[in-house]
């Protein structure tokens, strides 16, 4: 347990919502909830099978009219074969990927992680004491993971590839040729693929849903593929989730469920049943009032000058990197970091996001655009969807301000402040810092970096430590000041323009 770490996107949304119980006036961008509610047709549902509780336990894997409509849903996204012995159910899709990682992943098996990723993917991998190797995707490439890399990652102690699409939380869509040239990888490959697909429904620009089993069906023994009603039906708190993939692994998901949670409500399982086979035609609007978001979004980002951010085609996010701000100023606050940035936004201008660093990327942060319009009084359909616009236009605009106000702040400070960019690399997801000290010109000037942006740090003698020693001497002395992290067990060796990653402590 002492593994497990509190989900830092529900930190920034409870701060959110405290400060505005407090009065605050706060425009929140920070949790991916859809920010809408299902059809009627699911609520029916939902009353009438409530009327015919049956007052028993139900079926671990879930019922059968449950897996005929998952089987459908499945066939009109082009999977092929599948039967309910390949499906079983969850308690969202969040417990359904902790089940099938407990089920594949012993510890010290290595998972691959395509960096940007979801926060649970690293969270869950480290309860369970696998190993995650991180596969950095930057701005440069679209957050993508490309097949070169992936290539290149594995190796003969690789368990696992969790694969994102669309990505949470950069909202990129891969194509078609770039999934194909992923699978043409992995068939190379004997190892696990867990298939986060719980966004494939929600893609723009007419691009299509691309799938490794899909472009490579030989792969389907060896991929988990994890949906939900949370995202595409706006039933995020309905915890509904759904496994489809070899026999063996749904087996293993119905054997943990028996285990703990023993069923899916049949209350939930009736609305599931309903949104999944029922009319369609909310999260199709949905989908396409998302896209038109996107676009208000992106042209805002536009407006913010350095501002880089790569066109998202799906989901309801945009992953900007906002690095441009660091070592500047806003109203005698220094922006050193992702988490600085985010602060400043939320105190200063009442705006939630999440800071990049909660995904592995600390150049960056994340906006979920589904904030809701104001609520309407119910009058004539015309007057509701005008006023909506109106609200809604009024957040954008607000956003355009408040990024553009908070990227040029430095220019009405007294003097910019400028973080080195080692420095920036340090502490862009961690604020203490542990560091052993030298007698070299490196380490004053650490110090010195720390002091500056304001970051509070503890030191060490390296002759009183052994640790500081062994990395000492592994460096040849004192030219690289040797650091750890709080919080990591990885050793780097520091200087003013750069950070070198060197072993395990």
């Amino acid at each position: 347990m002492g593994r497990a770490k509190p989900s830092a996107i529900m930190l920034v949304a409870e701060k959110a919502k405290k400060l505005k119980a407090e009065g605050r006036d706060i425009i929140s961008f920070s949790i991916g909830v859809p920010n809408f509610l299902p059809g009627e047709h699911v609520y029916a549902a939902a009353r009438e099978s409530l009327t015919k509780d049956s007052g028993s336990y139900g079926s671990n894997r879930g019922p059968d009219a449950l897996l005929d409509a998952f089987l459908k849903h499945l066939k009109e996204g082009g999977f092929e074969g599948y039967e309910r012995k390949h499906l079983a159910t969850g308690i969202g899709a969040k417990q359904v990927l902790f089940n099938v990682m407990y089920a594949l992943l012993n510890e010290g098996d290595e998972i691959l992680i395509p960096t940007p990723y979801w926060t649970s993917y690293l969270d869950i991998a480290d309860i369970l004491g696998a190993r995650s190797k991180l596969l950095h995707c930057s701005a440069d490439q679209d957050y993508k993971l490309t097949a070169a890399q992936l290539e290149a990652a594995i190796g003969p102690e690789t368990k696992v590839l969790m694969f994102n699409n669309p990505s949470n939380p950069t909202g990129m869509v891969y194509t078609h040729e770039e999934v194909r040239a992923l699978a043409d990888v992995l068939v190379k490959h004997k190892i696990w693929v867990i298939s986060d697909d719980i966004y494939n429904r929600m893609i723009f620009d007419g691009l299509g849903y691309a799938h490794l089993v899909k472009a490579r069906p030989e792969l389907k023994d060896r991929v988990i593929l994890i949906d939900s009603l949370s995202k595409t039906y706006g039933m995020p708190g309905w915890r509904m989730g759904f496994v489809a993939g070899p026999v063996e692994v749904a087996q293993a998901i119905v054997t943990l469920n028996s285990n703990h949670i023993t069923n899916v409500p049949e209350v939930v399982n009736a609305a599931a049943v309903a949104a999944l086979a029922g009319p369609q035609d909310v999260p199709i609007q949905k989908n396409k009032e998302f896209e038109a978001k996107r676009d208000l979004v992106m042209a805002a980002l536009a407006k913010c000058p350095g501002v880089i951010c790569p066109k998202p085609q799906g989901a309801f996010y945009v992953f900007p990197d906002i690095s441009v701000a660091f070592g500047r100023s806003h109203q005698g606050r220094l922006i050193a970091n992702d988490v600085d940035f985010c602060s400043v936004l939320l105190d200063a201008k009442g705006v939630a996001c999440v800071p990049g660093s909660a995904f592995g990327e600390p150049r960056a942060i994340r906006i979920s655009y589904t904030c809701p319009s104001a609520p309407v009084a119910r009058r004539h359909a015309a007057d509701r969807r005008f006023l909506r616009r109106a609200c809604l236009m009024q957040s954008w605009l607000r956003w355009v301000l408040v990024m553009t106000l908070v990227m040029l702040a430095s220019s009405a400070c007294a003097r910019e402040q400028r973080v080195p960019e080692g420095l920036r690399i340090l502490i862009g997801s961690e604020r203490v810092v542990l560091l052993s000290t030298t007698w070299c010109g490196y380490c004053k000037k650490l110090r010195a970096d720390l002091d500056a942006a304001g970051v509070s740090y503890r030191e060490w003698d390296t002759e009183q430590s052994e640790v500081g020693s062994q990395a000492r001497a592994r460096l040849g002395g004192g030219r690289t000041v040797p650091v750890t992290i709080v919080g990591d067990e990885i050793l780097y060796g520091y200087q003013p323009d750069r950070i070198i990653r060197l072993a395990k402590q």
